[in-house]
């Protein structure tokens, strides 16, 4: 559960995901282009304290919703942002905008 206003991207709801865990996110910034209703997430708008609480009651209630939602999300982190996609997304904004082709980035675990 993370209902912050500020939120520009939320790491830490790819940090739940990684290990298969919902999220409980607010509508706030890109969350909701992240997060998706009822496909990987609960999202409530910020502040909602009742929101909230209904959210996170529905998911201790339902451990099959949570385990889809928490599988959905570990889905779309490991095909999307793990480092080595992340580093080549940034090596590609980097060349385009200085110009000219980088060398290739080598990640290691």
């Amino acid at each position: 559960t993370m209902p912050s206003r500020t939120e520009s991207f939320g790491i830490a709801y790819l940090e739940g995901w990684a290990n298969r865990k919902p999220v409980l996110a607010a509508i706030a910034g890109a969350v909701p282009e992240l997060v998706r209703e009822n496909e990987n997430g609960i999202l409530v708008e910020f502040g909602a304290v009742a929101e909230i609480a209904s959210g996170i009651l529905h998911l201790l209630s339902s451990p099959a919703t949570a385990e889809k939602l928490g599988d959905a999300g570990y889905a779309l982190t490991t095909s999307c942002y793990t480092w080595p996609m992340v580093l080549k997304r940034v090596r590609t904004a980097y060349s385009r905008a200085l110009g000219f082709e980088l060398p290739e980035i080598t990640y290691h675990d």
